[in-house]
């Protein structure tokens, strides 16, 4: 699957999920981190009024290519000039950066984001798990909690490969054996739309009875 990543090949959600579904027990953080890049790509589309400014444009530009200081710049050049940014930028500028490995920085946006605004959400699972998963990495529980506690997925969204990310988020107290903050985080897990509690969502809770 890494050769398919570098070689630009992308799967299907239906694809990604059948792949899940048939590794059951043989997932690892690897392969579930591959199949989200081959599921989902890099990359973030936007569909640009023809209002907006040309600078808004090489913002997303920048977004696109991945380039985030360059993006960081310009939305900082932006906000000097009080441009008025569409609701979501700033779930998109975490998931950048998240991208990136610079997860304090994402941490940063986050915060402004819930100053800005008490009811900050966020309603792409996908971007939250996968925020989520980089604080896990770092051991930051708390963390990760509060920005789970930020998902509103709307009803239409079902994203399949989500499901993947969530076996990730469950794993992470199944490993350290903690059946406490399973329990915890499959109570989460379970009330958010669209997860899929298949064989493979559930066999973090296996592994800890087995591991006893």
């Amino acid at each position: 699957m890494s050769a398919l990543h570098k070689a630009g090949v992308v799967v299907s959600n239906k694809a990604a999920a059948s792949i899940q579904c048939k590794l059951e027990n043989s997932m690892t953080n690897e392969i579930s981190e591959l199949l989200d890049k081959l599921c989902a790509g890099d990359s973030f589309e936007y569909q640009e009024p023809t209002s907006r400014a040309a600078e808004f444009k090489e913002l997303w530009d920048a977004v696109n290519d991945g380039d985030e200081e360059k993006a960081l710049k310009i939305k900082c050049d932006l906000q000097n000039k009080a441009f008025v940014f569409p609701k979501g930028l700033s779930v998109v500028f975490i998931d950048l950066l998240v991208k990136k490995n610079r997860l304090d920085d994402a941490w940063v946006i986050f915060n402004e984001a819930i100053a800005e605004n008490s009811d900050f959400r966020i309603s792409s699972p996908v971007k939250c798990l996968m925020f989520t998963n980089a604080l896990l990495k770092s051991d930051r529980v708390d963390d990760a909690l509060l920005v789970l506690s930020k998902l509103q997925v709307p009803k239409e969204d079902r994203n399949l490969n989500v499901a993947s990310l969530a076996w990730r988020f469950l794993n992470y107290p199944a490993e350290k054996g903690d059946e406490e903050l399973l329990n915890k985080f499959f109570d989460l897990v379970s009330n958010i739309p669209g997860v899929p509690m298949n064989s493979l969502v559930l066999s973090p809770l296996i592994k800890i009875k087995l591991n006893r």
